[in-house]
């Protein structure tokens, strides 16, 4: 069992059904890969098992502590895979030194189709979804550090967890 290696359990959170990940795939007009799926199946998400946490030792280019799951209660959108946009105009109305979406489409191109499945303070983990139903790569942008574009880490989730491949 996938999810349960690579997530905590946590004892209050209930898997998804394969109902809800096809409704939920259905509303988004997506296909979610198929490690995320089996994840979302039997943790919905989660935070990752040490071994799973990236560090320099195992050479990947992210910082991911958790996998966001899907939850239709409007309180835990902060832990539900998400359309980017979402994020960002949260973060600018708490921190006015964030940028605009207006500002980061005007880098990176139209970020409806981006979805966060992970993040962190001022960084976004995202699966690229556009131009496309089948997640292209996965991808990060901080919008604090760097230039506020939107860099690919990998093809799939291998890259951020490369022991789970």
């Amino acid at each position: 069992m996938i999810g349960e290696t690579i997530c905590d359990i946590d004892e209050e959170v209930v898997p998804k059904s394969e109902a809800e990940i096809d409704a939920f795939q259905t509303e988004n007009d997506l296909v979610l890969p198929d490690l995320f799926r089996q994840i979302l199946l039997e943790t919905n998400g989660g935070y990752l098992r040490d071994k799973y946490l990236n560090s320099k030792e195992n050479n990947t280019q992210a910082d991911i502590e958790e996998l966001f799951g899907i939850y239709e209660d409007d309180l835990d959108w902060a832990s539900s895979i998400v359309p980017l946009p979402r994020w960002i105009e949260h973060k600018h109305q708490i921190y006015e030194s964030y940028p605009s979406l207006e500002d980061l489409e005007k880098l990176n191109g139209s970020l409806a189709r981006y979805f966060v499945f992970s993040a962190s303070r001022s960084e976004f983990y995202l699966l690229d979804y556009t131009d496309s139903k089948h997640c292209k790569r996965v991808c990060h942008l901080d919008l604090v550090n760097g230039d506020r574009t939107i860099s690919t880490l990998g093809d799939d989730l291998s890259c951020i967890l490369p022991s789970a491949s």
